[in-house]
């Protein structure tokens, strides 16, 4: 049986489910990649980050999340890309799954509804940003992107290296 799940603008309900699973996507699959300061920096002030998150909550084109059986399990963040050079592209931002639900055809579903509404915005070609040694590489090169470059990526005063992956869309 395949599992039933839909993908929707992010509500202010999901605030809280949002900033969860960016923190346990951290800590789940860049542990050993970014060091333990980033790590316990991204997950501190939980109840302040969901505060926030509420606070300032607009619906926009922009934030999506994947519910499986009324429960959050994945998020999506699009926009303009503001890369150098690649200023022309759309741009995966975030796309985070708890890792329990990994495997599933979830990822693959996000990205394909990222393409679906970035392409119907005007863009021909889309990018993703992915931190060397993050297994998401292997996904994200499974799914089409060719690296066509490494950036750095500034994090809490620390500089790691981001793949950057284009797709062009058809």
């Amino acid at each position: 049986m395949k599992n039933k799940f839909v993908i929707r603008k992010k509500e202010l309900k999901d605030c809280e489910a949002w900033i969860d699973i960016n923190i346990s996507s951290w800590n789940d699959n860049l542990k050993g990649i970014v060091s333990d300061r980033v790590l316990k920096l991204i997950s501190s002030n939980k109840d302040e980050k969901i505060k926030h998150a509420i606070e300032t909550f607009k619906e926009d084109d922009n934030h999506y999340v994947l519910e499986e059986e009324n429960r959050v399990v994945g998020i999506l963040k699009i926009k303009n890309s503001n890369r150098y050079g690649l200023e022309d592209c759309g741009e995966i931002q975030m796309l985070y799954l708890l890792s329990t639900e990994m495997k599933k055809g979830y990822g693959k579903a996000l990205v394909e509804t990222a393409f679906q509404i970035l392409s119907r915005k005007g863009f021909k070609k889309i990018v993703i940003g992915c931190l060397d040694g993050n297994s998401a590489n292997t996904f994200y090169k499974h799914l089409g992107g060719r690296v066509i470059r490494q950036e750095d990526f500034h994090l809490f005063g620390e500089v790691y290296k981001e793949n950057i992956y284009l797709y062009e869309i058809k």
